[in-house]
């Protein structure tokens, strides 16, 4: 994994801030987050605020029922 400055994708450049990189998987000298502005940061932040939660708590989940057997 490289970060963004090994990318070259710290500093901002006309039409593309960095807010966010993205990496396409089959171009990686492309940054899919260049369409990212500070509007759309705003939606991809309400979203993973309320995902993340709910996936810690599935992991949780099936942490505990994957090792009940192990505690009885």
């Amino acid at each position: 994994m490289l970060s963004k400055k090994e990318k070259g994708w710290h500093k901002p450049v006309p039409r593309n801030k960095h807010i966010i990189c993205i990496e396409d998987p089959f171009d990686v000298e492309k940054d899919l987050g260049c369409y990212v502005d500070d509007n759309t940061i705003k939606d991809i932040r309400q979203v993973l605020a309320y995902y993340i939660p709910w996936t810690i708590g599935v992991r949780a989940l099936v942490d505990m029922l994957l090792n009940i057997d192990k505690n009885h």
